[in-house]
């Protein structure tokens, strides 16, 4: 599934490759509730383009309750609208979300896009946490 385009999966491709993966969760959060999230973060966002697979990603992220979360995954595939919208997500539960990246460039890269998704989200390196 993961190799596989955005733009080739259907609406019940990818709808049933999230009951699979939440399937033995206890409440989970729904798919629709997360690919709403998608949406109203991609109508404040130029840069964000909404998609159901990437709102389906962290849904599941988001579903197994744990108090951190490691997204690995190739360059350009994604994962920081999924950082986004895991964020976001927690955000708008009250909750504070730091998000921490492996070096400073990639750093200022997150910090810059997901400032735009909401104020409350810190991002910071692994070398500035040490």
């Amino acid at each position: 599934m993961e190799e596989t385009k955005d733009e080739k999966l259907t609406s019940e491709q990818v709808a049933d490759f999230y009951r699979k993966e939440i399937e033995s969760l206890e409440d989970p959060v729904t798919l629709e509730s997360m690919i709403a999230l998608s949406k109203e973060v991609s109508k404040e966002l130029e840069d964000y383009r909404h998609s159901d697979f990437q709102a389906s990603l962290a849904g599941i992220a988001v579903s197994h309750k744990q108090d951190f979360t490691i997204v690995v995954s190739p360059t350009g595939s994604g994962k920081t609208w999924i950082q986004g919208l895991v964020a976001k997500h927690f955000c708008n539960l009250g909750k504070k979300v730091v998000i921490v990246e492996p070096n400073e460039m990639l750093m200022r890269q997150t910090a810059e896009k997901l400032a735009l998704v909401d104020y409350s989200i810190t991002v910071t390196s692994i070398h500035r946490l040490y």
